[in-house]
C-alpha cells in the first residue's frame, strides 16, 4: 500500500501488473483513470471514491485539474507490488491521445465523448 499524490495536469505511465489487482481510493481532487487493453474504458474517481483494476490490465492515471493536486492509496494483491509492474511499450504514448481526447471538449476538462 502507498500514499500517491499526482500533480495538477499530470499523466502517469501507462503499466500493468500482471497478477495482481489495484484498489485506488482517492482522498482529495480527483483522477481519472484509463484501463483495458487499449485504455478504451475512463473512469473520473473523486474524493471518497474508489477503482478497481483487474489482474493483467494496463491502466493509466491522470489528474484533470489544472490547479488541485489528486492525493490517492494506492494497494495490490502483490507485496512486492514494484517488482511485478510492467510497462507495455506500445501504449507508452497512449496518455497523450486519450489526455487530449478527454480535454479537447471543453475548457473544464470534461468531456461527454463516449469514446473515452
Amino acid at each position: 500500500m502507498q500514499m500517491l499524490t499526482i500533480p495538477s495536469g499530470e499523466p502517469g505511465r501507462t503499466h500493468k501488473r500482471q497478477d495482481h489487482e489495484t484498489a485506488i481510493y482517492i482522498l482529495s481532487g480527483e483522477s481519472d483513470v484509463w484501463c483495458r487493453e487499449h485504455l478504451e474504458f475512463d473512469e473520473t474517481a473523486r474524493a471518497g471514491e474508489y477503482v478497481g483494476i483487474p489482474a493483467g490490465f494496463p491502466h493509466i492515471r491522470y489528474n484533470p485539474s489544472a490547479t488541485a493536486r489528486c492525493v490517492a492509496i494506492i494497494a495490490q494483491t502483490n507485496p512486492n507490488e514494484r517488482e511485478s509492474v510492467i510497462l507495455p511499450p506500445d501504449l507508452d504514448t497512449a496518455h497523450a491521445a486519450v489526455t487530449h481526447r478527454k480535454t479537447a471538449a471543453t475548457p473544464d476538462g470534461r468531456s461527454n465523448d463516449t469514446q473515452s
